[in-house]
């Protein structure tokens, strides 16, 4: 099994659109995922109805910052048990 160690891919997003998806190893099957992924939703994102706004980013933030913390405590009580 010939699996390919891969980074996190560099990913532009505006809104709800991807607009820049680039995978490192960059290969053949990832133009299919951007293809899939990567197709503008239309949103207007809240300028012209505030309703229209997902709160899915928002709440994808606040469980990455919210993991953070909980990692930076791990780490720094582990450090002042030393």
């Amino acid at each position: 099994d010939a699996r390919v160690e891969r980074q996190v891919p560099e990913r532009v997003i505006e809104q709800d659109d991807i607009l820049q998806w680039t995978f490192n190893p960059e290969l053949p099957e990832d133009k299919k995922v951007r293809e899939r992924f990567a197709q503008k939703v239309g949103a207007s994102g809240g300028s012209s109805d505030p309703s229209a706004i997902s709160h899915t980013g928002h709440a994808q933030q606040l469980r990455d910052f919210r993991l953070h913390l909980q990692v930076h405590r791990q780490q720094t009580c582990a450090r002042s048990e030393l």
